[in-house]
């Protein structure tokens, strides 16, 4: 926070005394940070493969494994039998974690969306509400259109507002 101080970006009136609209631009942040991370973790950990290896298994143990599944397989004797070495890539997700996962980055992104809405109509109904109030402000001083006098007591010209020197017009 020193630093806020030393640059005058302190605002005594807001949360943290940070400059107005730092905390939600952070939250905002987060949301797209967690929307970025969290399908990459999802379908990261749904695609996956998982490497094992089955040392010394049977012919009949070795025809339940799918065809797909096996990157090496190495036959040998121990004693009478053949035996199999068999190295083997499972897929650690099913059917259910991806569909499980594709639910999740909807709705999440869903979230996302909705919180990015209320942000911007927040701030598009803040700027209308102090827009309203301006020309509320400026109507209730004089502010017509008809003539009336000046800060200075001078005459207004039509048109001229109420408060605002007139500008002279040079010619060139």
């Amino acid at each position: 926070m020193g630093s806020l101080k030393l640059f005058d970006l302190s605002d005594r009136d807001q949360a943290f005394g940070m400059p107005q609209g730092t905390i939600s631009a952070i939250i905002a942040l987060f949301f797209v940070l967690i929307f970025a991370i969290i399908p990459v973790f999802l379908f990261g950990q749904t695609s996956a493969t998982l490497l094992t290896q089955y040392t010394g298994i049977s012919e009949s143990q070795l025809a339940q494994i799918p065809q797909s599944q096996m990157i090496e397989v190495q036959a040998r004797t121990v004693g009478t039998l053949q035996v199999f070495d068999v190295r083997r890539a499972v897929p650690k997700g099913t059917d259910t974690s991806s569909r499980i996962a594709d639910q999740l980055v909807t709705t999440i992104s869903t979230l996302v969306a909705a919180i990015a809405s209320f942000y911007f109509a927040t701030k598009a109904f803040e700027k209308a509400q102090s827009n309203a109030a301006r020309a509320a402000l400026i109507g209730s001083a004089g502010g017509s259109g008809g003539s009336g006098t000046t800060s200075g007591g001078k005459k207004s010209a039509p048109g001229q507002r109420w408060g605002q020197p007139g500008k002279k017009k040079s010619r060139e």
